[in-house]
């Protein structure tokens, strides 16, 4: 192993002005594409346990298998050579200050753990090299250079050049990306960096307080406040919060661009599909456990004759992302290519019953919003969204392929209060009912809880399970997505109706999207089955 003894990290991986900023730790394991998920996890613990869990957000990681922010999506460092330099160690760079220092030995503790967890053997540095660096000549980073998600970067607000969509672009797409994850659309990030606008009557947000449009509000936008200080888009100035340079030159750009923007987004998150894909166990009744692949593995149906075609479009932007990525010349290699079935021009009837309790506030009410509109956009089926709350359920959004009305209609939920499962499945059942055929008919319940209300003062677990019992009895396909700490409830809510049950590690569109296309699949095959049976 080479150290250069007089190279800054800071300095050499983030350009940081200020030497003694950035602390880099390589911890050695046997050769292996080790995903980051795993590390990302072993760090929240780390700094769960030092006591100081906001500073996660400022610790960057790299494996073999992609890296990123610890507290991001872990989806970035794809670049070959970047993967390559790093099968036989984890990276970690932090941004702390010297009374932190002691955090690294309970990120080293954490990170071990979690390699001989991996059943990944550790290693240990048997001969180091201590050699200086040349002062005259800057080190060669382009191998190892990506775009990320890292708030370790210095936030340049002193140039003026405003943001062109031909030129540093995509760093912005991916902050809006990022920054849209807790939050309902483009205009309320627009509205809410308006706020903070120079020029804006509010002048600026009270500081420390988060934006006071209301406590839900606040509550909702935590990540996203972080966010917005990470990337250096806010900044607090006599007491309030401002944009910064960059932000107002990102609140301009908006201002510019928002529908372009907004076409951009959805084919970010049409490449961010494929990043995470599930790993099907079978187990009581038919339950599904997704885990998350390595980012960047991506699965392509291959060409079967009759069975399936060249998809252009996401072979396309499949190369172009992986240009981007990789900052090589665009081409097209066989690895990009993406194949499609033939369509079934059947349509479903595809009812989401979805929780909007208080603890899907966040990124889980936004993954499930962005499935509804998704399964608009690229399937021929008609959509219901209802949502359950507290003692209401609402149907806020009815059968429908109207994209303007669906989107009204998300926009109504906004979570809070506790969790009446039983009266969602009830009112769902009634709805599909009357309003859909039932050989045709999908009802998928998106859930992160426990019932926590009854209907008529009894058991919500046992009101529960006999409403599934009754939609198995009425003869529509029930499929039931939750987490892991309630699994014995899906699968019970599966058994009881004849359904499916999916236990994922958390709820993203990208997995939402392959649970549901894995069960349209299933339920257009009842479909035919049953047709056929009447012939």
């Amino acid at each position: 192993m080479h150290v250069i003894r007089d190279a800054d990290a800071g300095r050499v991986f983030y350009h940081r002005p200020k030497a003694n900023e950035v602390v880099h730790v390589d911890v050695f394991h046997a050769l292996t594409r080790l995903p980051p998920r795993a590390i990302g996890a072993a760090v929240l613990q780390a700094v769960e346990s030092f006591g100081r869990r906001e500073l996660a957000h400022y610790i960057d990681l790299q494996t073999a298998a992609g890296g990123g922010r610890a507290t991001g999506k872990l989806t970035f460092g794809q670049r070959e050579s970047l993967q390559q330099a790093h099968k036989n160690h984890v990276h970690l760079s932090l941004l702390l200050a010297e009374r932190d220092l002691a955090l690294v030995f309970f990120l080293v503790e954490e990170v071990e753990r979690a390699l001989v967890r991996a059943g990944v053997e550790l290693r240990k540095i048997e001969h180091v090299v201590h050699t200086e660096a040349n002062p005259s000549q800057n080190p060669d980073l382009s191998p190892w250079a990506a775009y990320t998600d890292s708030f370790l970067k210095p936030h340049d607000n002193n140039c003026a050049e405003p943001i062109q969509r031909e030129r540093s672009y995509a760093p912005q797409l991916m902050h809006i990306a990022d920054l849209l994850e807790e939050m309902q659309d483009l205009d309320e990030l627009h509205h809410l960096l308006h706020t903070m606008h120079p020029t804006a009557a509010s002048r600026g947000v009270p500081a420390p307080a988060r934006p006071s449009v209301s406590t839900l509000f606040q509550a909702r936008l935590g990540d996203t406040w972080t966010k917005l200080k990470g990337y250096g888009y806010v900044e607090c100035r006599e007491d309030r919060y401002r944009l910064s340079a960059q932000g107002t030159r990102l609140y301009d750009f908006i201002t510019r661009s928002l529908r372009q923007i907004e076409c951009d987004l959805r084919q970010y998150q049409r490449l961010g599909q494929r990043q995470a894909l599930s790993v099907t166990r079978q187990g009581y009744g038919e339950v599904s456990y997704h885990r998350r692949r390595p980012a960047g593995h991506r699965t392509r149906p291959k060409p079967t004759e009759r069975s399936a075609t060249l998809a252009v479009v996401q072979t396309v932007t499949a190369s172009l992302h992986d240009s981007l990525t990789k900052q090589v010349p665009w081409r097209v290699e066989e690895r990009h290519l993406c194949f499609e079935a033939k369509a079934d021009k059947r349509r479903l009837d595809i009812c989401l019953l979805i929780d909007a309790s208080a603890s899907m506030m966040g990124r889980r009410i936004k993954a499930a919003k962005v499935l509804a509109q998704q399964l608009i956009q690229y399937t021929d089926d008609r959509l219901a969204v209802i949502s359950f709350q507290e003692e209401r359920v609402e149907v806020a959004v009815p059968f429908t392929r109207n994209q303007t009305l669906l989107k009204s209609g998300l926009k109504s939920i906004i979570p809070s209060g506790l969790t009446p499962l039983a009266l969602g499945l009830l009112t769902a059942a009634r709805y599909v009912r009357k309003w859909s055929s039932r050989e045709r008919a999908l009802l998928i319940v998106i859930t992160d809880g426990i019932p926590t209300m009854a209907l008529a003062g009894g058991d919500p677990m046992e009101e529960v399970l006999q409403q599934a019992k009754d939609i198995g009895n009425q003869g529509f396909r029930l499929c039931c997505v939750g987490l892991e700490p309630n699994h014995r409830l899906l699968q019970r809510l599966a058994a009881a109706a004849g359904g499916s049950a999916h236990i994922i590690d958390e709820i993203t569109t990208p997995v939402l999207l392959s649970i549901v296309e894995q069960e349209r699949r299933a339920a257009i095959d009842n479909a035919k089955l049953v047709q056929k049976g009447r012939n």
